[in-house]
């Protein structure tokens, strides 16, 4: 199994996960998550993650779902306030919600 096919199974083992990747890999993730199996799934890039950006993720993923919510982020560069806002919601994020963040480097973290 590759690295990304783990996305291909719910419930993942986990509730976030960073990717660090200078190409683009969102549409072979969203190709492997099971649809099927989730309410939905909140999927965007983004050149600048904001603190905007951050209250949308946030507000969305408090709604509770009986399926899983998934949320595929990817973006170049997230400012401090925004990186801040996110780790709230990732630190306690609704049961059955897992985020999968995508960037190219970490450095930028």
């Amino acid at each position: 199994m590759n690295q990304l096919e783990q996305f291909s199974i719910l419930p993942y083992s986990h509730h976030a996960y960073g990717i660090e990747s200078a190409d683009s890999i969102r549409e072979a993730i969203k190709l492997l998550v099971p649809f099927d199996e989730c309410s939905y799934i909140f999927d965007r890039t983004y050149d600048s993650f904001k603190i905007d950006d951050a209250r949308e993720v946030k507000q969305l993923q408090s709604e509770k779902t009986e399926r899983a919510s998934v949320f595929i982020l990817e973006f170049s560069i997230i400012n401090t306030e925004a990186q801040n806002a996110l780790l709230k919601v990732l630190e306690e994020p609704t049961v059955n919600t897992y985020f999968i963040l995508i960037f190219p480097n970490i450095r930028y973290l």
